[in-house]
């Protein structure tokens, strides 16, 4: 590289000791790059530096992330991606280690940047990698004219400085990546605003639609819930000149009704949470405060119980018997019983009921 010195070869450690202070003072790149130059034009004189970065969805290319040109404020390359193989960076980023290109000639480039760099004065360019926790994330360039004396001593003082923009690329990137969560999340958030405000005037107008079909019900005397159309249709078929119980169960609900003289004085539904029709003894918990509202409001007690649906009646008879004292019998007549398997006997309760006189 020759013998001749710059006068930042004098003051190596100083460089690097101001290069430090105002390299690591911030986490704006474009004020690391601004600070960085002043530091090295101090030494090396004329000095342009730029920043590529290494496009992690692109690895084929290189980024122009910032330039600091002495000569020109308007520099048109920044955000453009140019090919890593056409590029000084190349080699730097592929190899891991700086890149020299000396006497550059706007006549015969080997690179990208070499005609304009040569067209603007330009003697040599080294491209040195950023490596931070050994990752490569793009390289410092710096450019100088012929006589300043960069390349004939100092390289090693400009790889140092090198490490410590590759750490501050790296902060810079972390920030703004958080930047970009922050602002998704923000997004996200105000998306979770705009439904929630919209499923809540739906609920209002819901609610309000409910609150009129409700005050019907509660205009006959009654508590409104939730009724099966299986559950009213399987009820034509009881007699009810006794008080009567009737219970209808399927996989996903419990179907409770109390009839006395042929009058419904009593219609509750109950979500089975496991998808499954509950055990004797868990179906009889469930139902005993339905019959024990009854008696208590009417004064007066269930002498039957009929079950439609059941998987085995005769457990469940005894589990009733014992909290109601009642036992239980099949709903549906001994001659429907034969018809098919248990689901299609399940669904024929609401047909027999649909059509009896």
């Amino acid at each position: 590289m020759g013998e001749q010195h710059c006068p930042g070869h004098q003051h190596r450690e100083r460089l690097i000791d101001e290069a430090l202070h105002v390299i690591l003072a911030t986490v704006d790149l474009h004020v690391v790059l601004q600070r960085t130059a002043v530091v090295m034009r101090t030494f090396f004189g004329l000095t342009r530096l730029s920043i590529h970065r290494w496009v992690p969805e692109q690895p084929d290319l290189v980024e122009v992330l910032l330039v600091d040109d002495p000569k020109t404020t308007m520099v048109s390359e920044v955000g453009t991606r140019v090919p890593l193989d056409q590029s000084a960076c190349g080699p730097a980023i592929r190899e891991r280690r700086r890149h020299v290109l000396e006497r550059l000639d706007a006549s015969s480039p080997r690179c990208h940047e070499e005609r304009p760099l040569a067209l603007d004065g330009y003697g040599a360019l080294v491209s040195i990698p950023l490596i931070f926790e050994d990752q490569v994330l793009g390289t410092l360039d710096i450019a100088h004219q012929p006589g300043h004396g960069l390349q004939d001593c100092c390289l090693d003082s400009a790889q140092r400085i090198a490490g410590l923009v590759a750490m501050a690329l790296h902060n810079s990137l972390m920030v703004e990546e958080i930047r970009r969560l922050n602002q998704a999340q923000e997004q996200h958030a105000q998306e979770l605003a705009r439904s929630a405000n919209a499923l809540r005037e739906q609920t209002q107008i819901l609610q309000s639609v409910l609150e009129e079909y409700e005050s019907v019900v509660r205009g006959a005397g009654y508590l409104p819930g939730v009724v099966m159309p299986s559950m009213l249709a399987a009820m034509g078929q009881v007699d009810a000149s006794v008080p009567t119980l009737v219970i209808k169960l399927d996989h996903f609900t419990t179907s409770v009704a109390i009839l006395d003289n042929d009058r419904l004085a009593l219609l509750r539904t109950l979500d089975n949470p496991a998808g499954s029709v509950p055990e004797a003894q868990q179906l009889a918990e469930d139902v005993y405060p339905s019959l024990v509202f009854y008696q208590d409001t009417f004064g007066t007690k269930v002498e039957r119980i009929l079950v439609h649906g059941a998987a085995s009646l005769p457990e469940l008879s005894q589990a009733l018997e014992e909290y109601m004292g009642v036992s239980a019998h099949e709903l549906l007549r001994t001659e429907y019983l034969a018809a098919g398997r248990m689901s299609d006997r399940a669904a024929l309760g609401a047909v027999v009921g649909a059509l009896a006189p």
